[in-house]
């Protein structure tokens, strides 16, 4: 069952735990990561959602996290620069910041209005084994969004989890591929009409 909570350092802590272990992030981070030091940027980041009003959830001991941005809320503070010092990794920061500006180029008239849900941020420790944790904090959303007539959008970062917000409803408007295996996908729910699908 998920539950609003403002600690902001668990929250925090599930996400980057959850994030080591996608591709997107050892893409911009290399093999080798220092969780407590991205704790503290990724901590920063949820207190700029909460403090525009996003909602932030949990589930469980913290199983898995969610951020939902409503319709009609702030505008969120734009992401922390990369300090990153390789060259490699400074260019594919360079790349998933293209992506985002090319994301905004095609969408940001839509998405600037507020009118849709957004989920920001979402994902389940690795070592939980709770099970329906992720979905719980996803439908009551949905299914509000479906009542209210708002479309809800997202961006997922992992072939994974694009299969499993398609079989929610969600579809692709737009696929990005950083490299083999590091996808960004614009998806959308009850976006028709509005994102040309």
């Amino acid at each position: 069952m998920a539950q609003e909570t403002t600690d902001y350092r668990q929250v925090a802590t599930t996400l980057t735990l959850a994030q080591d272990t996608t591709n997107l992030y050892r893409y911009l981070n290399g093999p080798k990561t220092d969780i407590p030091k991205d704790i503290d940027a990724t901590e920063r980041r949820v207190i700029q959602y909460a403090e525009a009003g996003a909602t932030i959830l949990k589930a469980g001991n913290f199983d898995a996290v969610a951020v939902w941005e409503s319709p009609g809320g702030k505008k969120v503070a734009d992401r922390e620069k990369s300090t990153v010092e390789s060259k490699e990794l400074k260019e594919h920061h360079d790349k998933v910041d293209s992506v985002f500006k090319e994301l905004h180029g095609l969408f940001g008239h839509i998405l600037v209005k507020k009118e849709g849900y957004h989920l920001a941020f979402l994902s389940k420790r690795p070592d939980s084994k709770e099970k329906g944790v992720v979905s719980g904090l996803v439908r009551p959303t949905l299914e509000k969004a479906n009542k209210e007539g708002k479309y809800v959008y997202l961006e997922a970062i992992d072939y994974h989890a694009i299969d499993i917000y398609k079989h929610w409803g969600f579809k692709v408007v737009k696929e990005w591929v950083l490299e083999e295996g590091v996808p960004i996908a614009f998806m959308v729910l009850n976006g028709e009409g509005i994102f040309n699908l």
